[in-house]
């Protein structure tokens, strides 16, 4: 009987993580971690060094993607409680072979918005899929309107995240999912990806 290389095995647990009944993973942040991120955004600097406006183009009349856009340092608490969450979340429920982590903090301020898409494909400058992707809501729900996290699921079943701060949402990168536009306020999210190589 032929031995499986580790990659065999990887791939094999992908496939069979495809058709995972549940693409998402819904749970709130311990204080501590939510505390820390919180900490970590109030001082950040408001300019454009910090803060990098991004607006996408997209199909229609309006722009795909409009929100301010903050790549956090190495080292941070934001990597290492990103990364703790994807690895662990990963470990606990998908299973997926992931070896590289990116994260962002997004600002959506009147008229932010992210339309429908998927995070499934190659990571910007790797050689690396993204397959989890991670949202973690930093704003208070009172301190903007609009702005709803909506994520398809595999029976293409509409699924609205809660708004609560602190709480965090880790899914399949390939289910569609958008942002809605913010009316007023300025709402902070925390996003991530993990990737590893391409799912067979």
């Amino acid at each position: 009987m032929k031995t499986k290389t580790l990659s065999e095995r990887a791939a094999e647990r992908d496939e069979m993580n495809r058709s995972h009944e549940d693409p998402f993973y819904l749970f709130a942040l311990n204080d501590e971690a939510k505390d820390r991120l919180t900490r970590y955004i109030e001082e950040i600097p408001d300019t454009e060094e910090y803060w990098i406006p991004e607006k996408i183009p997209g199909d229609s009349r309006e722009d795909f993607r409009v929100c301010d856009v903050h790549p956090p340092r190495r080292g941070t608490d934001v990597e290492l409680i990103g990364e703790s969450i994807l690895t662990r979340i990963n470990f606990k429920q998908y299973q997926f072979d992931i070896n590289t982590f990116e994260f962002q903090v997004l600002r959506y301020r009147p008229g932010g918005r992210f339309d429908w898409h998927c995070d499934y494909g190659v990571a910007p400058n790797k050689k690396v899929w993204r397959k989890l992707s991670m949202s973690v809501q930093l704003s208070d729900p009172e301190d903007y309107e609009g702005g709803e996290l909506v994520i398809v699921d595999y029976y293409n079943k509409y699924c609205t995240i809660p708004a609560k701060k602190g709480a965090c949402v880790v899914f399949d990168s390939r289910c569609p999912h958008k942002a809605n536009p913010i009316t007023k306020g300025v709402r902070y999210v925390l996003v991530g990806w993990a990737s590893g190589p391409k799912l067979r």
